[in-house]
């Protein structure tokens, strides 16, 4: 990760990345530019477009004609992370925030997750964000929690404030090993270094919910090898807390039961792996209440299946499928 452009010019970089999200754009620019007026915080406004096929560079040329943002980048990066990448190395400010079109900044809370950095006590915070459901505006929190580390997400990326300087001496987002998750390995990252960090439940941007995304699973999926890839750690863990164990075998379903399961490739064995080295650690009361209950599931789903319609009976045997197979892998001899 390049080095450039880190004389901090500004106290804080929001990027923006975006592909064809020209009307969605308007009001995340549009919650940007009290920011940048206010004066509270120098703020730069850097958009990265990944080669839009509708108007967003027409448009992003007038709002930089306007001094609405700072610059734009449109090239055909590979993913968003690659284009998150990009935004790191033109960034100038000690702060670096990530956000796509979808995210309206809460700007009266901004300056609440750039202090901690600013002031030097910390190196990162974790912030709260409220996903808005596009069609019935329900509002829902999203907490942050540093708790189950390499099971869940920290926070909402577009909550996470970091500094410039950590997020280069961690090489950026490795989107190259996790193309659907590198925000949340890189999370993990900073927390796994031992930096002073910061938790603030106050909320400091809203989302705005779409419609269920095409490549969904490819999350859940890559979720998976994201845990199985840090077995050690995860095993530590459960040897330190004996709750995570059962954690652990949770958050692996959760994802199980949204992909085609079983799972291709080297995930599957390396979960496998995973779930066999937890067996062990857990209480043997414990695992057959646990075998017990994953195979009533999938027993009762199945009976089901005929009664439910064509999308519900694929997601039901999913869930027989996952829960039948980690029922198996506990049940093993050790």
């Amino acid at each position: 990760m390049s080095t450039t452009n880190q004389n901090n010019a500004f106290d804080l970089s929001v990027i923006i990345t975006t592909r064809n999200c020209v009307e969605q754009l308007s009001r995340c620019i549009g919650a940007v530019q009290p920011l940048m007026m206010q004066g509270e915080l120098r703020v730069e406004c850097l958009v990265m477009d990944m080669n839009s096929a509708d108007a967003t560079r027409e448009y992003l040329e007038a709002e930089r004609d306007r001094w609405h943002i700072t610059n734009f980048v449109s090239a055909p990066f590979r993913n968003r992370f690659e284009a998150m990448n990009h935004g790191l190395q033109m960034a100038q400010g000690k702060i670096c925030l990530f956000i796509t079109p979808e995210t309206e900044l809460m700007v009266e809370n901004t300056l609440t997750g750039c202090s901690p950095i600013l002031e030097g006590s910390s190196e990162c915070v974790f912030s709260s964000a409220v996903q808005v459901h596009s069609e019935n505006g329900l509002h829902r929190p999203q907490m942050p929690n540093t708790e189950h580390l390499y099971l869940r997400i920290p926070c909402n990326h577009a909550a996470f404030f970091c500094s410039a300087d950590l997020l280069r001496r961690l090489r950026g987002f490795d989107f190259a090993r996790y193309p659907e998750v590198a925000d949340v390995d890189l999370m993990h990252r900073a927390l796994a270094a031992g930096v002073p960090y910061r938790i603030t439940t106050l909320s400091t941007c809203r989302q705005y919910l779409c419609q269920e995304r095409k490549d969904d699973e490819a999350i859940h999926v890559d979720f998976l090898r994201f845990i199985a890839s840090h077995r050690e750690e995860i095993l530590r863990q459960c040897r330190e807390h004996p709750s995570y164990s059962i954690r652990t075998i949770h958050e692996i379903l959760r994802h199980a039961v949204r992909c085609n399961w079983p799972v291709e490739g080297n995930t599957l064995s390396a979960l496998d792996k995973l779930l066999q080295d937890i067996r062990r650690e857990i209480r043997p009361g414990i695992k057959r209440k646990i075998i017990r209950r994953l195979r009533r599931r999938a027993l009762a789903q199945a009976l089901l299946i005929p009664f439910k319609g064509l999308r519900r009976a694929h997601i039901t045997v999913k869930i027989c499928r996952s829960h039948f197979h980690v029922a198996r892998l506990l049940g093993e001899d050790a």
